[in-house]
Parts: structure tokens; C-alpha cells; sequence
């Protein structure tokens, strides 16, 4: 008996072993300290968007100043075709933000603010997510928007009263079927998928969105990055001898 529940933690030892080696796959790592290198990809700025020196931060992302000009065509956008593997079947986006626009009570009506973008183009979008903060007199929300396979559509809505303090916020947005979660700093809101998230079907665009009709991000950013689960097979017990 000792024997075999030794050789029962022993086997449960090394299944937990597998686990915690089996580490996220990194698609994307963007901190700006490097410009738009991300070791993969090539990334642009356009608009009034620029890498800005923050204090603590190092290089961030600051999207053009919306209070001053044009709210169209700012941030940073991916050089080339669209990327699908920015929005798999399972994935974590993450990122660090600052916002600076106006104070809820200054709006007199809503302003919108992209975070990310791979898919805006209204009710033509057939894949990807955008993640965008709204904020008004009545409310500050993150809203998360995304494709499924079947060509249907999920809109999360999460209030967030304090992204708006001018303060750094930490968030990540995790989507595997059937869950979606997002972390904001201490908080984790989980909502329930009602499909597999198709892959994006634009560009990326960091601080605004791909269909231009709405304002950029009015803040900066920082850290973006996009990992994937690592595979299954890693993950499992090695077969009985």
C-alpha cells in the first residue's frame, strides 16, 4: 500500500511538473522601450501618434490629443497584411494604459477610445476583437467586441469607473470557448462565449481603431502583448509503463 500511494504522488508530482512547463506561447511583445520592434512583426506609427518617454515607464505609445485636431487615422498599425493569428481559438491580450483625455463630467456626450483593434468595419466584420474604453458622463466601460466562427457576433460590456483617474492600469483579456475574462488591475470579470472567435480580418491598430470614425486612445500605452495556451500535448501525463 505505502507503494503504491508513493508511486501515486510521485505520478501526481510529475503531472504538476508538466504543468508549470508548459508555459504560454508569446505571439506578440510590444514595450516601445525598442520603438515598434516586436521581434516578428512591423509595426508604424501614423496620425499625431509618437513614442514619448514616461517616468518609471520608459518609451510608451501616446495617441494624438483629440482636444487638439483631427481624431482620425492615429496610432500604431501593422505594416503588411492582416495577421489571423492575432484573435486564435484561444488567446490572452494584455496591455498597460493611461488615460488623459477629459474627466467623465467634462463629456457632454461619449468618447471613444480603441485600446486595439483588428476588426472594426461595422456589421461587415467577419473576424477579430477590438477593445475599446467609453466614456461618459454616466459611465466609464471597457467594451469588448468579437467574431465568432459561425459569423455571429459577442459584445462584453464591464464598468470601470476608476481606468478614468489618470493613473496606469494593468488589463488582459482572455477568450477560450466558452469563457471570456477580463483582469483590470485587482478585479476579474468572467462572462460566458457563445461561439470560437474567427481569425482577424484586419490590421492591428494599437491606440485606435481600424475604421477611423472614432477617436484614437486618449492616453498612453504600454506592454501590449498576445500570448496563446501552450499545447495540449504538453500538458499531458506521459502514458503508463
Amino acid at each position: 500500500m505505502k507503494n503504491l500511494v508513493k508511486g501515486m504522488l510521485i505520478g501526481a508530482a510529475s503531472v504538476t511538473a508538466l504543468l508549470a512547463a508548459a508555459e504560454d506561447k508569446t505571439i506578440l511583445d510590444l514595450n516601445f522601450d525598442n520603438g515598434l520592434e516586436s521581434g516578428v512583426y512591423e509595426f508604424g506609427t501614423r496620425g499625431g501618434a509618437a513614442l514619448i518617454d514616461e517616468e518609471g515607464h520608459g518609451k510608451v505609445l501616446k495617441t494624438f490629443d483629440a482636444a487638439k485636431g483631427t481624431k482620425r487615422g492615429n496610432g500604431v498599425v501593422l505594416r503588411g497584411e492582416a495577421a489571423k493569428e492575432f484573435t486564435p481559438e484561444a488567446f490572452t491580450w494584455s496591455l498597460k494604459f493611461k488615460y488623459t483625455g477629459k474627466a467623465p463630467a467634462e463629456l457632454t456626450k461619449g468618447s471613444y477610445n480603441f485600446l486595439l483593434d483588428c476588426r472594426y468595419r461595422g456589421k461587415t466584420a467577419k473576424g477579430g476583437m477590438t477593445a475599446n474604453l467609453v466614456v461618459s458622463p454616466k459611465a466609464t466601460n471597457l467594451v469588448i467586441s468579437l467574431t465568432y466562427k459561425d459569423g455571429k457576433s459577442g459584445s462584453f460590456t464591464f464598468k470601470v469607473p476608476t481606468a478614468v483617474d489618470g493613473k496606469w492600469h494593468d488589463i488582459s483579456i482572455t477568450a477560450a470557448s466558452p469563457k471570456l475574462t477580463l483582469k483590470f488591475d485587482d478585479q476579474t470579470f468572467n462572462r460566458v462565449m457563445l461561439g470560437v472567435p474567427a481569425p482577424a480580418p484586419h490590421r492591428l491598430v494599437i491606440g485606435d481603431c481600424v475604421g477611423s470614425s472614432y477617436g484614437p486612445f486618449n492616453g498612453l500605452i504600454d506592454d501590449v502583448k498576445l500570448t496563446v495556451p501552450a499545447t495540449p500535448a504538453a500538458t499531458e501525463a506521459p502514458a503508463a509503463k
